[in-house]
């Protein structure tokens, strides 16, 4: 009598079982939502079978993984087991779910979730269904995730330095994520640079040039970082090195990769983007990077039943560190409460300039000239300071004098600011005028219409703020009848405070020198 099959449904998923009650009964007990894996048993891919991973490092994995309700990414993870000494990344959206600790669990658990010991993954939109992606915490915990606030860290592989981002978070120039960026890639000894997060910044799939993810390009780039890997559309794509405007640099570009091919679903990729190079919109699977010490090679590896595949090899861009650091102007004389903007320009071996790389300021002496996080250097009292700019460990100087003060001076305008201006101010006259005083030293005077046009404590803050804002602490105001459009003055002396006089007057007096004013 031929043994009976029996289907039972678990939960979303319906599993085909072995004819055997025994087995059937095992089944059940241990798997509430998704298929285990067994490695040592599972059949691989003929073409794997001789693939043995050697002493090089083999970074391997994918994004767009697990869902409850199919098998993919079981077929997926099968490909891992084949490499067991090979770290393992995600490119976020791990779990097609609500993000919780729960799916993670039973749902990524069983399959990608064998090979957590050695994972390192990405967080990706799909994780964040949970407040604070903290299903995704939860699961790989800080080791392998990093801070719970930011989800963003970097490791070493081999001479390989990696870091894993966050594109869920602020991503912009000045942002903690993209200055920490950009220490990382400062520090870094390791001879190639790889990256990925989630969201890529070119597709032929959905959106090309994603404007939010630029500032990390701008990084990578600058620091001459070499591969980029990505997923979020579930398809695979490979780009031509290009910049991060998206212009073809065989030279110096960054490769991008998009392995949304983890398991959850499959989409076509549509019309060739400048630069793509391959495309495949229809084969699971995971991206094998061996990564060198001079360089990497790439290989797409489909799960068992489908063909497509890709692969090829590049050496890793030379690193290219500060060689020297030029401080314009390398002298200057600055009064006391004036200031003097200073520029510095790290270089390369070769006295090529270097862009985007951080620049730290000092000063050899605060009480007589102190220098902002920008370079602009302000002077205190009579004499004289050094004022030294480092990156990378190599450093530029200036001379600054401050001489003796000979007089009292008083300087300003009145009818300044603008509102609605330009959005930084940037093009309006207040500005220009602004820049004026940046150099020139003494008490500022304003004579009314201070800000126009309602007088309001935002048009303080948002328009006169960023341009004479600056001197606002050696500043005597006058009000004007655009400062009374706000009843009785109030963002006026609100902004102004006492330097402003009496509220309800607006009339006051003080000393300047030899002078009453």
């Amino acid at each position: 009598m031929p043994a009976s099959r029996h289907f039972v449904k678990l939960s979303r998923r319906t599993i085909f079982v072995l004819p055997t009650l025994l087995v059937t009964t095992a089944l059940l007990t241990t798997c509430s939502y998704d298929q285990a894996i067994a490695p040592a048993t599972t059949p691989l891919p003929g073409a794997l079978s001789a693939d043995v991973t050697g002493p090089v490092p083999v970074l391997i994995g994918a994004g767009s993984i697990a869902r409850c309700d199919r098998t993919n990414d079981e077929a997926t993870a099968r490909l891992l087991a084949a490499y067991p000494d090979a770290t393992v990344f995600t490119a976020g959206d791990n779990i097609y779910g609500d993000g919780s600790i729960t799916d993670f669990t039973n749902c990524y658990g069983p399959s990608w979730g064998q090979y957590k010991a050695r994972t390192r993954p990405a967080v990706g939109e799909l994780d964040y269904k949970t407040t604070g992606a903290a299903g995704y915490f939860g699961y790989f915990g800080a080791a392998a995730a990093g801070d719970s606030a930011k989800y963003y860290y970097s490791y070493d592989l081999g001479a390989w330095h990696v870091v894993v981002l966050n594109d869920n978070i602020s991503m912009a120039a000045g942002s903690a994520q993209e200055q920490w960026l950009r220490a990382e890639l400062a520090a870094s000894t390791g001879s190639c640079t790889l990256a990925y997060w989630h969201h890529p910044r070119f597709s032929s799939t959905g959106t090309n040039n994603l404007a939010a993810v630029k500032p990390l390009w701008d990084a990578l780039y600058d620091y001459n970082a070499d591969v980029v890997v990505n997923a979020h559309y579930d398809g695979y794509e490979r780009f031509a090195p290009q910049t991060p405007a998206g212009v073809a640099d065989p030279a110096r570009g960054l490769r991008e990769f998009i392995v949304g091919t983890g398991g959850q679903s499959l989409q076509n990729p549509g019309g060739a983007k400048p630069n793509s190079e391959v495309r495949n919109g229809k084969t699971y699977g995971v991206l094998k990077l061996t990564l060198d010490a001079g360089s990497y090679s790439w290989q797409f590896v489909p799960i068992a039943g489908q063909t497509f595949t890709d692969a090829g090899s590049t050496a890793c861009h030379t690193k290219v560190g500060v060689a020297s650091v030029d401080v314009s102007p390398a002298s200057a004389s600055v009064q006391v409460g004036a200031t003097v903007q200073l520029t510095a320009t790290p270089r390369d071996a070769s006295g090529n300039p270097l862009t985007g790389r951080i620049v730290t300021w000092a000063t050899s002496d605060a009480a007589v000239a102190t220098v902002s996080v920008s370079g602009l250097v302000g002077g205190v009292a009579a004499g004289s300071a050094t004022i030294t700019a480092t990156s990378e460990g190599k450093t530029g100087q200036a001379s600054i004098t401050v001489p003796a003060a000979t007089g009292a001076i008083l300087v300003g305008a009145g009818d300044i600011a603008p509102c609605p201006s330009d959005v930084d101010n940037l093009t309006d006259g207040d500005d220009a005028t602004a820049k004026l005083l940046d150099g020139i030293p003494g008490t500022v005077f304003t004579l009314g219409d201070n800000v126009y046009e309602s007088g309001s404590a935002y048009e303080f803050t948002t328009c006169y703020g960023p341009s004479w804002g600056r001197h606002l602490g050696r500043t005597r105001p006058v009000p004007g009848n655009h400062d009374y459009n706000t009843s009785g003055a109030a963002g006026y002396f609100g902004y102004f405070g006492a330097a402003a006089g009496d509220a309800s007057k607006g009339y006051y007096s003080y000393d300047l020198g030899d002078w009453h004013l």
